[in-house]
């Protein structure tokens, strides 16, 4: 779902940009009259979509990005899956955490 939306970011950000160069080109062949609120206008959304097109472009890089981490992570915990052990197994038997996270597990048991 956040794919699609960043991919919507993206057009609305290529949209803005347009219709700003349009407005912009307009007030240039005096298409429309140029004032200094429309002048504004075309600017804001030029710069607003220029930004919003790279919080798209952003997003998405950075999806993929993580949704290939997690897949050399499958591969590798498949092809080592004997030797593979998540990452809070891998505790230090003398840290203090540790230690007390035992103690409340043993309570826990002995409540239960």
């Amino acid at each position: 779902m956040l794919q699609s939306s960043s991919y919507r970011f993206i057009l609305l950000g290529l949209l803005m940009i347009i219709t700003a160069w349009i407005m912009v080109f307009a007030m240039i062949i005096n298409l429309i009259q140029e004032t200094f609120f429309l002048s504004f206008i075309s600017y804001g959304l030029g710069l607003g979509g220029f930004f919003i097109g790279l919080l798209g472009v952003f997003t998405t890089w950075s999806q993929e990005k993580e949704q290939q981490e997690i897949e050399e992570l499958r591969r590798a915990a498949k092809q080592n899956q004997d030797k593979y052990q998540p990452y809070f197994l891998n505790f230090d038997a003398e840290d203090e955490d540790f230690q007390e996270f035992l103690e409340k597990e043993e309570e826990r048991e002995n409540e239960g």
